[in-house]
């Protein structure tokens, strides 16, 4: 068959086809017709400033609030040359730990062991230890606040707040100081 055959061929072919009835595709519904949109209430509206700002408040945590009456610092008193926690000591920390766990950001507990002027360095360290170790251990055992969350610095005599020459100096030089440190 040769080429002018073919094109014959070819195009009795496709007048066959075009002959042949085309099935119909199922006309759509036309789509509903939507009222015009209403007018934006103007306290819906925010500008772009606003906008912004809350954009940045979201993306930053917010700043942990110091407790009230201690702003971030808490003072416990120890007895002389004792370690054990009084009732009222433990009754400030439940306290702490109830402020704790309703702030939103992270925290950490520096706890500062502090002793009298009396009695050896060396014995006054130790004791400034036992004395932050005793508050750790509370923390951690009764309210479960994690280790990695608290550090012990002993610190012994050698910063006090009141005259070592009164007893009274000396009873509110022995102690343990949390300083709560907010972790942003």
């Amino acid at each position: 068959m040769g080429t002018v055959s073919r094109l014959l061929v070819a195009s009795l072919l496709l007048a066959g086809c075009a002959s042949e009835p085309r099935p119909q595709a199922p006309s759509l519904p036309s789509p509903p017709v939507l009222p015009p949109p209403e007018p934006a209430d103007s306290t819906l509206e925010l500008d772009i400033e606003e906008v912004r700002r809350l954009e940045e408040a979201a993306e930053q945590p917010p700043p942990m609030d110091p407790l009230p009456e201690h702003d971030g610092v808490v003072e416990l008193r120890f007895a002389s040359g004792e370690a054990a926690l009084s009732a009222e000591s433990r009754d400030e920390l439940d306290r702490l730990c109830a402020w704790l766990l309703q702030q939103d950001s992270p925290y950490y507990i520096d706890l500062q062991g502090h002793t009298d002027g009396t009695g050896a360095e060396d014995a006054n360290l130790e004791l400034a230890e036992h004395r932050a170790m005793v508050v750790r251990e509370y923390l951690h055992r009764t309210h479960g606040i994690s280790l990695d969350r608290m550090g012990v610095v002993p610190i012994g005599s050698i910063a006090p707040v009141a005259n070592d020459r009164t007893a009274e100096g000396r009873e509110r030089n022995r102690r343990v100081v949390l300083v709560i440190l907010s972790m942003l």
